[in-house]
């Protein structure tokens, strides 16, 4: 009840007399990426531009504790999945960057993911009942 806001619903579960989160996360990610890089340096400036195509393998892992129930179906379906899943993304990128001094610089950059794949999918509401019912 500490993490208790009052603005957002706080779900907790008891079991023998330890106070456990209803539901806890974890997410493992392995990047993959192929890409073109184009440089142009001069005397005190370099310019950059980049074009990827990156691919990422994402595993979740989701654990429900005795309380999930209490949940109701719209929030628990912004629950990531249990299953793994592939996002593949083109990455764009420019930057431009100028030396002021012999120790200062100064630069920027402006990138875009535009997603072109994706196979996450949504919990299954009826799954989590399921899995809720075979709780200890």
């Amino acid at each position: 009840e500490k993490c208790n806001s009052g603005a957002k619903s706080f779900f907790s579960s008891n079991y023998n007399s330890m106070e456990n989160p209803a539901l806890q996360i974890k997410a493992n990610a392995i990047n993959l990426s192929l890409g073109l890089i184009n440089q142009k340096k001069y005397w005190d400036n370099k310019i950059t531009y980049e074009i990827n195509l990156d691919q990422n393998f994402i595993n979740n892992s989701v654990l429900y504790g005795k309380n999930f129930d209490k949940v109701n179906k719209i929030e628990s379906s912004k629950i990531p999945s249990q299953n793994n899943w592939v996002q593949n993304f083109i990455k764009l990128k420019a930057s431009q960057s100028k030396m002021l001094s012999e120790h200062i610089g100064l630069g920027f950059a402006l990138t875009s993911y535009i997603p072109y794949y994706s196979s996450f999918q949504r919990n299954n509401y009826f799954y989590l009942c399921q899995y809720m019912k075979n709780l200890i």
